[in-house]
C-alpha cells in the first residue's frame, strides 16, 4: 500500500509540474523528472530482470521556496529468490545559506523490514 501512496504521489508530481502555476506566494516548478528502464545482468551476463527506475526533482513555493525529490527503483526479476523487490526515498529540502541546505528523507524498501528516516545536511557545488 505505501508503493502505491508514493508511486500516486510521483505521479502528480510529473503531471503537475509541466509549468509554474499559481501566484507568488504559491507555486510548483519542474527541475528534473527521470524516468529509466534497465535490463539487469552480473559480470557473467546471467539475466537479474529489470528495473524501472522514476527520479522527480520539484520546487514547491508555499510562503517559502523548497525542493521535494522522489527517488524510486522498481525491479522485476532481480531479488536472490527471483522476487520483484523496490527502493524509494522521497525527501524535502530547504536551503538555508547559499548552496547548504537542511535535507529530511524518508526511505522505503523490500530491503528493510522498516522505514528509515535520515536528517542531514548537502552542500550543493
Amino acid at each position: 500500500m505505501k508503493r502505491i501512496r508514493i508511486i500516486t504521489l510521483a505521479m502528480l508530481m510529473a503531471v503537475s509540474s509541466s509549468s509554474t502555476v499559481f501566484a507568488e506566494k504559491l507555486g510548483f516548478s519542474r527541475i528534473s523528472n527521470d524516468l529509466a528502464l534497465y535490463k539487469n545482468s552480473n559480470d557473467n551476463l546471467n539475466d537479474k530482470g529489470w528495473t524501472l527506475q522514476i527520479v522527480l526533482i520539484n520546487m514547491v513555493r508555499a510562503g517559502s521556496e523548497f525542493q521535494i525529490e522522489l527517488t524510486a527503483d522498481l525491479n522485476r526479476d532481480l531479488a536472490w529468490e527471483g522476487k520483484d523487490d523496490y527502493y524509494m526515498e522521497i525527501g524535502i529540502l530547504k536551503q538555508f545559506y547559499q548552496g547548504f541546505s537542511i535535507n529530511y528523507q524518508r526511505i522505503e524498501g523490500t530491503f528493510q523490514p522498516g522505514g528509515i528516516n535520515q536528517l542531514g545536511l548537502r552542500y550543493h557545488f
